[in-house]
């Protein structure tokens, strides 16, 4: 038995020693060493929120696990993530918003089944399971679930070591290289995952929006913003303020722009905080993680989020040859073309979806503990607006 360590309440050595094996089915394994390592959870927004309600059980935990594998003494650097199912994230962010008055709180409450976050745990356990050997998902050493507790795990290579990790408040560090890279890797992963889509066994949520926006959230998203509006008078001009809640409106409409281009599965919370580039053998590949909110939606909403965190004030004109970029790196995986006088209405219609609800939801908690980086996110994406009408 190994010398006893303090495991937080949601883990124990079994725990630990049943996601380890996992990795190795067929071969004799065992723990001979847990050794507990200081890790920064503050890139996590959910992490950082059910924490904040008390909730002691959830996080991220890392671990120098020395085990033996057929006779051979081995140790590796892994993180455990504790995460709970969606419906307690759900009823979490129902809370949240009541905390910003009950306009937003009932207007949350109605339209939380369709906001993306109820099935969270079954859709991120779904992704890490099937595509463990893709190389824009990180290594996934094991995977569990505990329904009794509302838990479920996650067992992966730790990542505080790779290039850009954190970086949300550097973004003169994603250089054109990064950049265009982090671009090709999704481009490449959401033309395979149209394949996956494909398969008979994909499974479906009841809260799937395949046109990214829908008209039964327009109440929401009014919500959202007002209340930024009435808190936030310092973020944006009244004009900008008014023009979202102009075209939130007419947000239903979104889909007919759509229509017509095939669909993938996006990260739908690509940015710094869940990408990093680790070493693998001699190269460094685009990583990206926590895919708990991924989504079936037209796959350049991933490329206009990204560009929103990484692009500041003085590369605003660099956008559109990005996201050409992209499309054009799309293109070349699946043969979808967009036309070029087509790409502007696109790419607006992606930044106003952007805006109504995940730029909205982010402000939603900026108005009760404010993000040092969402500022400079909101402008970007407001610019991104502009740039395309």
């Amino acid at each position: 038995m190994i010398d006893s360590i303090e495991f937080p309440a949601s883990l124990d050595q079994q725990k630990v020693e049943g996601l380890l094996k996992q990795r190795f089915p067929d071969k004799r394994v065992r723990i001979y060493k847990i050794i507990p390592m200081a890790l920064d959870n503050s890139s996590s927004i959910l992490v950082t929120l059910t924490a904040a309600s008390g909730e002691d059980r959830i996080g991220h935990f890392r671990y120098i696990i020395g085990y033996e594998l057929e006779g051979e003494f081995l140790s590796a650097d892994l993180v455990i993530k504790v995460k709970p199912h969606g419906a307690a994230i759900a009823a979490m962010l129902e809370g949240l918003a009541a905390a910003n008055g009950p306009e937003l709180g009932n207007a949350y409450k109605t339209a939380s089944a369709y906001t993306g976050f109820s099935y969270s745990h079954e859709k991120e356990l779904f992704i890490d399971e099937c595509q463990k050997a893709n190389d824009i998902f990180p290594e996934i050493w094991g995977i569990s679930r505990d329904e009794d507790a509302g838990l479920f795990y996650i067992m992966m290579e730790y990542l505080g070591e790779a290039d850009l990790i954190n970086s949300v408040m550097i973004p003169e560090k994603w250089t054109d290289g990064p950049v265009r890279q982090a671009l090709k890797s999704a481009a490449s992963w959401h033309a395979r995952s149209m394949d996956l889509l494909k398969q008979d066994n994909f499974p479906h949520w009841k809260d799937e929006r395949y046109y990214g926006s829908r008209e039964e959230l327009i109440p929401l998203y009014r919500a959202l913003w007002q209340n930024a509006e009435s808190k936030l008078t310092d973020l944006l001009d009244p004009e900008e303020y008014q023009l979202i809640l102009k075209e939130l409106e007419k947000a239903g409409t979104l889909k007919d722009i759509y229509s017509g281009y095939p669909k993938a599965i996006i990260h739908n919370d690509m940015n710094p905080r869940n990408c990093c580039f680790p070493q693998r053998e001699n190269r460094k590949d685009f990583v990206l993680y926590d895919w708990e909110l991924f989504n079936i939606h037209m796959p350049a909403y991933d490329a206009v989020e990204f560009l929103a965190f990484v692009l500041d004030e003085d590369r605003y004109a660099q956008r559109e040859h990005y996201l050409n970029y992209y499309l054009d790196c799309l293109q070349d995986e699946t043969g979808v073309h967009v036309l070029l006088e087509d790409r502007k209405d696109l790419f607006r219609a992606l930044h106003l979806d952007f805006c109504y609800l995940r730029i909205g939801m982010y402000l939603m908690a900026h108005c009760l503990s404010p993000y040092p980086f969402l500022p400079r996110v909101v402008r970007s994406a407001m610019d991104g607006i502009r740039c395309f009408s």
